[in-house]
């Protein structure tokens, strides 16, 4: 009684004057907070797959210290390291993430109850759900995030921006200070909440079809993408990098081979092998999906993410990343022994640390056409 309750349910909106209707695919859609309410045209009916969020830095607080010039820490503005330049101001601006993570989504005027996974703060929708025509959806949106000024400093004084320093950076630098730097004024971030939707046809005769065309990868080094015209591209994946590290300096040491304790990487019980003791840093984490120029809230703490984001022609995507440089160049031959201090990793080689990388998380993306 109950399953033939539900099939009946789902078939009514898809009957015209006895006549069942069939569901040709029409197109992707992408709402937020600035679409206003929308409303499923007649003769339509659309299936929500998604729900996913923006984010945006903003400078969320300060803090004033006054350091003492010393010889060891000499101001970094003006080279003084002696007590005549004790005191001096320096301001230190915290960086946060304004996020749309708490927005509503609102379907005929009702707020609706999603999933939120706690781990990552991305929607998870157990299964889409459909809605007719005349149905409405509208985003809500989230309190906005002030981000403070900067204020104003005299000229050879220093200010210390912390980990972010540009009001546009979508990810992090290193510490970065500059020196009598003019004041610059507050503002406030705006960020919303995207809903994703395909929209169908209801016909007695469908004449249309989605057909799969080629898959995409794309990272750092492929720039800004768009969905060229008469495409869709669904978004199956990120795949992040973790725990990043570039060379910070580097001891080595002669190691004598004994039965007791042999070569790791050889496995020689005699003679002498050296072995790399590395100190490593951690690369600043700026892996950045960006939709349409606004930056994805994509993961936290975990090293993938699976989506179900259908993306309309003409929508761009771009897979940002970090570029980390080591402080100095290394070369280890062939088996040869090196151990990450940080982490208390032992290695063999070969590997080489020079240069500078960059990483970026690696979209792996379904590209369709409509026949």
């Amino acid at each position: 009684m109950y399953r033939i309750l539900l099939i009946l349910i789902f078939q009514f909106p898809f009957m015209a004057f006895g006549q069942a209707l069939q569901m040709e695919f029409n197109r992707a859609i992408l709402i937020n907070s600035d679409s206003g309410n929308v409303v499923v045209p007649a003769g339509k009916a659309w299936k929500v797959v998604s729900i996913f969020d923006e984010t945006v830095p903003y400078r969320s607080s300060v803090s004033v210290s006054y350091p003492r010039g010393n010889a060891s820490t000499p101001d970094a503005c003006n080279g003084c390291n002696d007590a005549s330049c004790n005191n001096r101001e320096m301001r230190s601006y915290s960086w946060s993430d304004c996020s749309s993570k708490d927005a509503p989504v609102y379907a005929n005027g009702k707020e609706i109850s999603i999933e939120n996974i706690q781990s990552t703060s991305l929607l998870r929708l157990k299964s889409p759900f459909w809605l007719k025509a005349g149905d409405s959806l509208k985003v809500g949106h989230t309190p906005p995030c002030y981000s403070i000024p900067v204020t104003s400093q005299p000229s050879g004084s220093c200010w210390n921006c912390g980990t972010i320093f540009l009001d546009n950076l979508p990810g992090c630098t290193p510490d970065v200070r500059q020196c009598g730097t003019q004041s610059m004024p507050g503002y406030i971030v705006r960020v919303s909440r995207w809903v994703n939707i395909l929209e169908f046809d209801l016909l007695q005769n469908p004449t249309r079809s989605l057909k799969f065309h080629q898959v995409h990868t794309f990272d750092a080094t492929t720039g800004q993408q768009s969905v060229p015209q008469g495409k869709m591209w669904r978004i199956t994946k990120s795949l992040a990098h973790v725990n990043q590290y570039v060379l910070q300096s580097q001891t080595n040491q002669s190691v004598a081979a004994t039965p007791s304790n042999p070569n790791p990487c050889t496995g020689d019980t005699t003679g002498n092998y050296t072995r790399w003791t590395l100190q490593m840093n951690s690369c600043c984490n700026g892996e950045v999906i960006e939709l349409n120029g606004k930056e994805m809230r994509y993961r936290e703490n975990s090293v993938f993410e699976d989506y179900n984001i259908w993306l309309p022609e003409g929508t761009t995507i771009e897979s940002k990343g970090s570029n980390c440089a080591h402080s100095t160049s290394l070369s280890i031959p062939a088996q040869g022994v090196y151990f990450f201090q940080n982490n208390n990793q032992l290695r063999c080689g070969p590997a080489q640390f020079s240069g500078s990388t960059q990483y970026s998380p690696l979209l792996s993306i379904l590209e369709f056409e409509v026949q």
